[in-house]
């Protein structure tokens, strides 16, 4: 900062005192003016085309979702940009994110669109995995309005008797967060399950339940799994729930179906519950939206300011409703900043707790000793 000048008033007239004060508040006043950092009404997409990269592939949650805020992200973007859609599936979105990271530019015309599962710790830290969740420039993002397991009601028997054959989990790769609840259940409520990877998303892994092919997977959209339980071909077996005013609840369409904090009260030792209690914020992520890093902080602002009024445009929201769920809700990218960050930074033992979790699902599948 500029130094105050020294004035020895004994020596100076009024006027001397006023003409040095004054030329030092124009001196300071320049200086802030030139240093002042750019801000989001200095940015403008003009004329200009941003491209969004969806992780995962066309037709599936994050595709639908991606496709959804795009439009309306664009509406509310200084200079009202076109939105080029560009799917780009592969590890589960960690291609998509690498991609962001290492070959585009931090100028605002690429953004990338994940899903809960690009930030859990394991991938984070996952050798594929080139992007580091303490440096992306988050947006904001769509959560999960409260993820169940749902079950065939065929297989219900099954779940509990080991002499039987295994209720079959339908997933991507072991780490989304809604299908960890069978994990859980597997280790501390003696669930009797067997993993089955490569579902390219949650719409595949529902529609294998659906043909009988599986009998357990996870998913927050109701779209998906509606007609199932109304038909009463499942039945939702736990929740995450949603969190709100500093506590988890059930959410609004499935009152009766129990938390997986419920079912594990009690059952669960010291070193599983803090690996737990590390889990759980990473459940109030659903679809999230990234800049690459060391975007300029004005282009960031510009961002989260279009997404906060998406987020409340009467036709988002009516949208919203119709295509994702009735109960969805959505997270700004200071609070979606703040989770990642917990999830980037989770402790070395908790860590460790979580890896022998997906070791065990491995062995699941392959019906192991070692799951036991």
């Amino acid at each position: 900062m500029t130094d105050v000048p020294m004035i020895d008033v004994r020596k100076s007239s009024v006027r001397t005192i006023v003409r040095t004060v004054t030329a030092f508040a124009v001196v300071v006043l320049t200086a802030a003016v030139l240093t002042r950092p750019a801000r989001a009404a200095d940015v403008t997409f003009e004329g200009q085309t941003v491209r969004m990269i969806i992780g995962l592939k066309a037709g599936g949650g994050t595709d639908l979702q991606a496709r959804l805020v795009g439009p309306f992200l664009a509406k509310n973007l200084p200079g009202n940009p076109r939105m080029l859609y560009v799917n780009m599936p592969g590890d589960d979105g960690v291609m998509a994110l690498n991609y962001g990271v290492l070959q585009t530019k931090p100028d605002g015309l690429t953004i990338v669109a994940a899903s809960a599962s690009n930030l859990n710790p394991s991938v984070l830290k996952a050798e594929q995995t080139k992007y580091d969740a303490n440096n992306l420039s988050y947006v904001g993002g769509i959560a999960p309005a409260g993820t169940l397991i749902v079950i065939r009601k065929d297989a219900l028997s099954r779940l509990h008797d080991k002499s039987k054959p295994p209720v079959v989990v339908a997933d991507v790769d072991g780490f989304r967060s809604g299908v960890m609840m069978a994990a859980w259940g597997a280790l501390y409520l003696d669930w009797n399950l067997r993993w089955v990877f490569g579902y390219p998303g949650t719409n595949d892994m529902v529609m294998a339940v659906q043909r009988g092919e599986a009998d357990l997977t996870g998913t927050a959209s109701l779209a998906n799994i509606g007609n199932m339980v109304e038909s009463g071909q499942v039945q939702p077996l736990a929740q995450i729930g949603v969190f709100g005013d500093g506590k988890i609840t059930p959410r609004q369409a499935f009152p009766d179906v129990p938390l997986i904090t419920e079912l594990l009260e009690g059952k669960m030792d010291a070193e599983g519950l803090e690996a737990f209690r590390n889990w759980v914020p990473g459940n109030q992520i659903g679809k999230w939206f990234t800049l690459p890093p060391n975007t300029p902080p004005a282009i960031l602002a510009a961002y989260r300011a279009a997404f906060d009024k998406a987020s409340a445009d009467p036709d988002f929201i009516r949208l919203a409703r119709q295509q994702i769920d009735p109960d969805f809700s959505m997270t700004s990218g200071k609070d979606l900043e703040e989770i990642a960050h917990v999830l980037a930074n989770a402790s070395p033992k908790s860590q460790a707790f979580m890896n022998g979790i997906y070791e065990k699902i491995a062995a699941l599948r392959s019906g192991s000793s070692a799951a036991k």
